[in-house]
């Protein structure tokens, strides 16, 4: 074989294998086109509602995490508890109720003989109601021995006061107590303090005191 056909040979060889290798390169890479938003019909009823957050807001657990805009009035429903750790100088100041008590003080005395003696404490104006916190009664007689209360009118709910010999002071026996009490009598009612002596003699005496607040009725 001749030199020129050696030659035509190895070029035609090479030729071939760039032409193989060129068909069997992988082609070059290109970017897929992207989805265009499209529009969804909802048509879930009323048990199983979509949660709905206004744009720029995150839907977190079924509740709407929300960033304020302006300002926000926030409101409890029923009635809430509250503590108040308000110190001096900035007390709070309350209106109403045990805020707008009266106080009121009053006391009544009155002889007896016939064993018991009624004395009129107080009567409670029309539209408020009679919070008693103390009643102190004391009573001197002959003899015998005392027995003392507090009593709205009709002599209901009387509640009992004790009283202690204290001794003998002249001729008569005195007997005399005071107790911190919570009582109270409604408007147009009268309280009564009541002495009664267990032998019931002439010159017996009772007097009856006591300090409270004048509240609004119900």
């Amino acid at each position: 074989m001749s030199a020129w056909l050696n030659t035509a040979a190895a070029v035609v060889v090479v030729a071939f294998a760039s032409a193989v290798m060129v068909s069997a390169a992988p082609p070059p890479a290109t970017s897929a086109p992207g989805h265009s938003p499209a529009h969804v019909l909802v048509i879930n009823g009323a048990a199983q509602p979509v949660p709905v957050a206004p744009q720029g807001t995150t839907i977190v657990g079924g509740s709407v995490a929300a960033t304020q805009s302006g300002t926000w009035n926030v409101g409890v429903a029923g009635t809430a508890d509250v503590r108040v750790t308000n110190a001096s100088p900035l007390p709070v100041t309350l209106q109403g109720g045990e805020a707008a008590a009266q106080l009121v003080m009053n006391a009544a005395a009155a002889s007896f003989t016939s064993g018991e003696s009624t004395v009129v404490l107080y009567r409670v104006p029309a539209g408020k109601r009679l919070i008693v916190d103390q009643v102190g009664i004391s009573s001197h007689v002959v003899a015998g021995t005392v027995r003392a209360a507090i009593c709205r009118e009709g002599f209901i709910y009387c509640l009992p006061i004790v009283v202690q010999n204290q001794g003998v002071f002249g001729a008569n026996v005195q007997f005399a107590g005071t107790e911190r009490v919570t009582y109270f009598a409604e408007a147009g009612e009268q309280m009564f303090g009541v002495c009664a002596n267990s032998t019931g003699s002439s010159g017996d005496y009772c007097s009856a005191t006591f300090v409270g607040r004048l509240v609004d009725g119900p």
